[in-house]
């Protein structure tokens, strides 16, 4: 009959082919060891494991104070949610008892009471606002889109400029000229063709004329304002502003019917 073994001795003790502990699975087995609580039951020739986890005091530590934390964060907000509730029941009631003190509440308590008079105010409250909407639809239909447009760009310049004018100019230095001379004696003594040479003074003002093209090519910058003055009706906005006028008419037709 097999012994009674210690219900303290290692799992590696626990079955005749557990590793030997200074081989790797032994090593393994005894790391799981210091970690767990093991007790063998010895059944017959069967041993039952019974394996519990030690868990460490600091991990208990921190398991409290997580379910600590979580229930005062409850608490705030049950606490929280009770507190905006209230206000939020005092607030109404404050508002709705402003509301019923107000003419206007007290014109909708008069008329929940009237069922005549809350259909009558509903008519005229609905007949004015399609007048007004009718008209507002056609002061649009009138109406005129005045601004400006800003222009602010480098136009390209190419032309032809022609000068034909009068001036005088001054010469800056001596003009030496070589021209062709006739000269007529007098009394008849006959005429002579000859050259003259001569010096044209610095200083001296010559009258001449000017007559020439000059081509002119560039940019010429073009910043102003350009003022615009558009109507409506004849822009792409007429056509939806008259399917809204349309569909106006009809309901202020009916509601000036039934006030006559």
């Amino acid at each position: 009959m097999p012994s009674q073994r210690n219900h303290a001795q290692p799992l590696t003790d626990s079955h005749p082919d557990a590793p030997h502990p200074d081989s790797a699975a032994g090593v393994a087995v005894h790391h799981a060891g210091a970690i767990t609580n093991r007790r063998v039951i010895p059944v017959g020739d069967a041993r039952t494991i019974v394996v519990r986890p030690r868990i460490p005091g600091w991990y208990k530590a921190l398991l409290a104070l997580s379910l600590a934390l979580n229930a005062l964060i409850l608490v705030l907000l049950f606490t929280f949610g009770a507190g905006a509730y209230r206000f939020y029941r005092a607030l109404s009631a404050e508002v709705s008892s402003l509301a019923q003190a107000s003419p206007a509440g007290q014109r909708l308590a008069s008329l929940g009471s009237d069922p005549k008079a809350a259909a009558a105010y509903t008519v005229d409250t609905a007949s004015h606002t399609v007048d007004e909407a009718l008209a507002a639809v056609k002061q649009v239909e009138g109406a005129t889109i005045r601004g400006s447009v800003p222009i602010d760009q480098q136009l390209p310049l190419q032309a032809q400029a022609t000068v034909d004018a009068n001036t005088v100019v001054t010469t800056n230095a001596p003009v030496p000229l070589v021209v062709p001379a006739r000269i007529t004696f007098p009394g008849g003594g006959g005429n002579l063709n000859a050259t003259v040479a001569l010096n044209l003074p610095t200083g001296l003002q010559l009258p001449i004329h000017i007559g020439l093209s000059v081509p002119v090519t560039g940019t010429v910058p073009a910043k102003f304002d350009v003022p615009i003055s558009i109507a409506v009706k004849d822009t792409e906005l007429a056509g939806p502003f008259a399917r809204l006028q349309r569909l106006l008419e009809p309901a202020a037709e009916f509601f000036s019917a039934g006030r006559r």
